[in-house]
Order: C-alpha cells, then structure tokens, then sequence
C-alpha cells in the first residue's frame, strides 16, 4: 500500500496583499501586523490522503481519497462569544 499526503495553503486574491504589502514597506510595522491578519483571515489549508494497493496483484489500480480536509486558521482563533 502506497499512502500520499497532499497539504495545500490557499489565499484568496494573493496579488491584493502583495501590493499591499509593497506600498506599505516604507509604513510601521503596525500596517504590516494588519496585512498579515488579513491574509491569516482569507488562508484556507487543504489536506489529502490518498491511498493505492501498489502490489503485484491488485486487481483495482486506482487511487482512493481516504481522507479530505479543509480549515480556516482564523477559525481557531476567534475568540468565544
């Protein structure tokens, strides 16, 4: 059995944050802190296994999805109402 983990790190409209952060090189780190939590906020992360019987006699050659994950950091960091 060959077992593959895929994780992936997904921002939403990267090229809004690049030029943020290019405009706000010469600002205080305060501007910068904000852009990172924006970004933080529009993170997603992606986990996939998948799973394949590698060996000489499998009858079923194809790859099974055995788990699929998906999470928004700023989910764990809300605070609770």
């Amino acid at each position: 059995m060959v077992e593959i983990t895929m994780i992936f790190h997904v921002l939403k409209n990267p090229h809004l944050y690049q030029e943020e952060i290019m405009q706000n090189s010469d600002k205080t780190l305060t501007n910068w802190a904000l852009t990172v939590k924006k970004m933080r906020d529009n993170l997603l992360i992606c986990n996939y296994k998948f799973l394949r019987d590698m060996s000489k006699n499998a009858n079923d050659t194809s790859w099974i999805i055995t788990e699929l994950n998906h999470w928004s950091p700023s989910e764990y960091l809300k605070e609770p109402n």
